[in-house]
Parts: structure tokens; sequence; C-alpha cells
């Protein structure tokens, strides 16, 4: 602990002379300006002072690395005292617990903000985040990365590497699985008490309920129904949607498969997309531990150690698994569509039309998407400032082009009831008082703040919506084609 002060005074000292040294640099150059000569010296002492500031940073790094590493074993140490009293295995669950338990209180809290537009309160914000605590050990899968490094930075160690340090210490305890709620006296009210503190800078206004958990738990389910997809598929069209961008669906709908429903919708096959992301993830890594953005010299792939000279072909490999997974995910996507149509008693065509209805929202969400980063990026340097008089005339002109397009596609979507007063009213109210509107985005040589974050704040709200209903036209499409089946 005492060394931590050391180091504070240490990296002090060097950010000062490496970046709060602009006196220094601007004296040597008024020293260089007075003569000739001068400016010789000044330039051999400016070169001095650089070598000078390139072997603190690697002091800098040298100091700061071994301080972190002597962090990582405070850390070890620290848990083999926790171990000693309460067992390592105990330890060990609990952290994976608090990690969960984070998350859970944080989706907790981001429901608790969503009420209060409704002015609703909760009464008890703690039971509420166990009601999400229950819902995600059955929903959540486990993913697990197949790249780890040792991160020499890291102030503190990764759970399995607290997890291998404990399992070497063998020190274990019977589990006590009661609450630790019951350390407390009329835990309920003491949780009631501390929500109440959370709302202490809300004004409520005339006419807000409170809800226990009971209604909380309706609510949350009520909420997660809407985006559950029938169990049955065993998760194959989860996270995810069809890609039938290539499809022949006459084609297809005449064919015949030899595959069980059992068959197409497998645990196997419903783990595939979890797969391919985790797959994404540990590219994305594997590429970044390349280009250096990862200092690392080594790593683990599949329990096996690589050297950065290695990343290739890691990185090939998981292009090859990530592509060979893809193709067989979309191949069981044209099975299942297959599968379906022999199943229908009256012919394919209902299910034809679901998927024709399908694949026609997800081009139109794709071009309303190119629209909508077109304007994004667009209007982004707006901000950024610097731009000259005649760049912005020109840039206001093809900016009108483009709120043209939107206002046309947000006619669309109000006439095809994706945008509707039913779903959203205020969205709905908004971009109707949009469309008549005509804004000029630049007034008397200034941007125009206001106008330019409501389009650019629509465009966002707008997509969220169509998102929305995209996944309703999908979740429908897989309901009737189950329909079907039964």
């Amino acid at each position: 602990m005492k060394l931590g002060s050391f180091t504070y005074n240490v990296n002090r000292v060097i950010y000062n002379m490496l970046y709060d040294n602009e006196g220094y640099s601007d004296f040597l150059a008024s020293w260089g300006r007075v003569h000739r000569f001068l400016a010789l010296f000044a330039n051999i002492t400016a070169h001095i002072a650089n070598g000078i500031r390139y072997i603190i940073r690697d002091m800098y790094g040298f100091i700061n690395k071994n301080y972190m590493g002597l962090s990582r074993e405070m850390e070890f140490h620290a848990g083999a005292v926790a171990a000693s009293v309460a067992g390592g295995n105990n330890l060990v669950s609990s952290l994976r617990r608090s990690e969960i338990a984070s998350d859970c209180y944080q989706d907790s809290l981001n429901n608790a903000n969503a009420w209060l537009k409704e002015n609703k309160f909760s009464q008890n914000i703690f039971s509420n985040k166990l009601v999400i605590l229950r819902a995600w050990a059955t929903d959540q899968p486990i993913s697990k990365s197949r790249i780890n490094f040792k991160n020499q930075w890291a102030s503190h160690p990764t759970l399995e590497e607290r997890k291998s340090h404990l399992e070497l210490l063998n020190m274990y305890c019977v589990s006590n699985e009661t609450s630790a709620c019951e350390l407390f006296d009329d835990s309920a009210k003491l949780q009631e008490q501390m929500t109440g503190v959370l709302y202490s800078s809300v004004k409520p206004e005339l006419g807000f309920v409170t809800l226990d958990a009971v209604h909380f738990e309706e609510s949350y389910n009520r909420d997660k129904d809407q985006y559950r997809l029938p169990a049955v598929y065993q998760s194959f069209y989860s996270r995810r949607y069809i890609q039938m961008e290539d499809w022949d669906l006459e084609a297809l709908a005449a064919a015949h498969t030899s595959l069980l429903f059992d068959e197409l919708f497998s645990r196997e096959n419903g783990l595939l997309q979890m797969t391919i992301n985790n797959n994404l993830s540990d590219l994305n890594t594997a590429r970044a531990i390349k280009e250096r953005h990862i200092h690392v010299k080594s790593f683990d792939f599949d329990g096996q150690k690589y050297l950065l000279t290695d990343c290739d072909t890691i990185i090939e490999q998981l292009e090859e698994e990530i592509k060979a997974d893809q193709d067989r995910l979309n191949e069981l996507d044209r099975q299942a569509f297959v599968f379906f149509c022999t199943q229908a008693s009256e012919g394919s065509f209902e299910i034809k039309n679901s998927y024709n209805c399908y694949g026609s929202v997800t081009v139109d969400l794709d071009k309303y998407l190119e629209t909508a980063n077109a304007i994004l990026d667009f209007t982004k340097p707006f901000y950024d400032g610097g731009l000259l008089l005649e760049r912005i005339k020109t840039d206001l002109v093809t900016l009108k082009e483009l709120e043209k397009k939107l206002k046309s596609t947000f006619n669309v979507l109000i006439s095809a009831g994706i945008i509707s007063a039913e779903t959203n009213r205020a969205l709905h109210d908004q971009v109707i008082a949009f469309v008549e509107k005509d804004y000029a985005y630049f007034v008397s040589n200034e941007f125009v703040n206001t106008e330019l974050a409501e389009l650019r704040g629509l465009v966002v709200k707008v997509y969220d919506a169509f998102s929305e209903y995209l996944f309703r036209v999908y979740k429908q499409l897989l309901e009737e084609q189950l329909g079907v089946y039964s």
C-alpha cells in the first residue's frame, strides 16, 4: 500500500515532464529565434529532451506494469484471506454471483427509469432485481471465449485467474445457502427505505402510483413475452434474423427435405448462432492482438499457447469456422422453410406469403438504414466546426435532398401503420409535425442546433420503431409456421 503512494507521485512527475512542459518548449523556440547560432543549440537541446522523454515513457511502462502486477498479487492475497474464512469454493461462487447480480441490478434501475415516464414508482427495487435474476438464470445461454491472455495493465485478476489461484490453496467449506438478507432485521423494510433513497431526487407528479414486486413481475414478464420466441425451436431463431436475399421461394416451396422437426430444431442447431457470435468476438480479439491494440507477447487459444506471430493462423481458422457455421445456418433456414411448406395442409401459399412479407420488411429497413446512416454521418461535421461557408452551403443542399427522401419514408411508414398512434402516439405526432416543417438548419451564419438535434433524434427513434415492427413480423412468421406443423 505504501508503494502505491510512491507510484502515484512518480506518475505525476513523469506526466508533468511528458505533457505539462509547454513553457519549456516555448522557451527553446524563443531562444532559437534570437540567432541562427543559438537555433542550432536549441535544436540539439530539443532532440536531447525528446530522447529523455522516450526513455521516460519506457520507464513509465516498466513502473506501472510492475505496480499493476503487485496490485493483482494483493488481490490474490486478499482472496486467500477470504478463502481461509469462508472457503475458496464459496468465494468463487460469490464473485460469479456478484457479476450477474450487478447486471441484474442495473437492469432493475433501467426498468425503474422506464416506469418513471409512466409516473410509476417501485416499492422495492431489490425484489425487482431478484425477479430479473431468476429470469436471467432461465433464459441466458452460457458463452465462453476461446482466446485468453494475461493483461499486464490490469489492476485486478480475472475471475478465472482467481479461481485457479484459490484451487491451489485447497481451502473448501460447506456452502451456506441462506440468503444474506437474513443478517438484517426486517430486511424488506430496509430495502424499501433504500429504494426511497434512490427516488429522493425525483418529484412525483399528481396521480403517481407505487407498485410492489408482484406488479413488477407481471409487467416484466409481459414485456419479456413480447420478445420471447416459441421455446420448441430450441433458440434456433433467437438473437438473429433469417437471411433470405438469395432465396427462390417458388423453387424451395416445391422441394422436399428428409429432415424431421427434431432434427432441424435440435439443441446443437439452436447453439449455432451463439457459436458464431462467440467466434466473431474472438476474431476481433485476435485482430486487435495482431494490430497491437492489445499488447501481449502470447495468448491461449483452445487451451494451447500461441505467440504474436501466430495471429494470422488463428484469424484464418476463426474466419473459416464462422463461414462454415453461417453457411450451415443458412442452409438449415432453407430446409426449415421447405419442411413447413411440405407440412401445410392446404398448400404452401400462407407460408410463402409470410416469408415474402418478412423479406419485404427487411429490405425496406435496410434501405431506411442507408438513409439514416447517411444523414447521421453527413451532419456529424456540422458539430465539429471549422467548415467554410461555401462548403456549408453545398452540404445543406445535399442534406435537404436526404431530408426529402427521409420524409417520404416517414409518410410510407405512417400509411403502413408501422408508426401509429396506437403503438407510440408521441413518436407518431412528432413525425407528422416534422414532415410538415421546412427546416433551414443554418440561419444567420450559424447552425440551428435544435433543428439538427430533432432531425438526428427522429432518425434514431424511427429506426427503433421500424426494428420493433420487423421483430413483430418475424415472430408472427415463426408462430404461423409452427401452427402449420401443429
